[in-house]
């Protein structure tokens, strides 16, 4: 019973521990272009959706709208749920955009550029090890 368990737990992971890596590498590079790539602009925070942390306490979904090239006006709404907010509505955060597509842009932190990723390796990597040596094992 135990080995059938094992066996079964071994596939899953050989299946989630490739494709969370797969998606942390996919993120990375994405995050990366937008680090190397990325204008850097001032934005104005029109709103915040708030959400409940697990455990209680409240995170922040900013809304911020700014000015890229061309004067093309850009609302961005947050994905990334961070606490504390970034700053209150009406406060000025730095916005980082790609010159041929100002849509794809985010909020210049750390966490909007690189917490996804993180994430994802943190779990990704160690799996994708653990699957690897139960084949060779």
């Amino acid at each position: 019973m135990l080995d059938n368990l094992s066996n079964l737990l071994s596939a899953l992971v050989l299946l989630a521990g490739p494709l969370m890596t797969g998606f942390c590498l996919y993120e990375a590079l994405k995050s990366l272009r937008m680090a190397t790539r990325g204008v850097v602009v001032k934005g104005k925070i029109t709103a915040i959706r708030w959400g409940v942390r697990r455990g209680g306490g409240r995170i922040a979904y900013p809304t911020v709208e700014f000015v890229a090239a061309n004067n093309r006006h850009i609302t961005y709404v947050s994905r990334t749920a961070v606490h504390p907010a970034p700053g209150k509505i009406g406060d000025t955060v730095r916005m980082r955009y790609l010159p041929d597509d100002p849509h794809v842009c985010t909020i210049d932190t750390f966490a909007h550029l690189w917490l996804g990723p993180l994430i994802l390796g943190i779990f990704g990597i160690p799996w994708t090890l653990y699957g690897i040596s139960t084949l060779i094992a």
